[in-house]
């Protein structure tokens, strides 16, 4: 979508679906990119504009990956917050 490179806390969650990102594009598939770049967004905005860190350790946890507790003053996350973070997950087929 225009940018020349990024940092991305998302891939720490899903590289497999960052690695097909960076690929559709180089392959000139840019619709194809376009289109997964928009399905990923919902969970990039909750791993780093919403809820950060605590996000990405409790996604890492639950996808059988060690992302472990908060240090302080982070806190972990509250269930409202943890739903969503499944519920995107689900979306992207990395949980049942």
């Amino acid at each position: 979508m225009g940018a020349c490179g990024a940092i991305l806390a998302l891939a720490n969650v899903t590289p497999e679906h960052c690695v097909k990102l960076y690929e559709l594009f180089l392959a000139g598939k840019k619709d194809e990119a376009k289109s997964l770049q928009y399905k990923l967004i919902p969970l990039n905005r909750a791993l780093t504009e919403t809820y950060g860190i605590p996000a990405i350790k409790y996604a890492l946890d639950r996808l059988g990956f060690y992302g472990g507790p908060c240090r302080t003053p982070l806190l972990d996350l509250g269930d409202k917050a943890k739903t969503e973070i499944d519920n995107y997950l689900k979306e992207l087929n990395l949980l049942k």
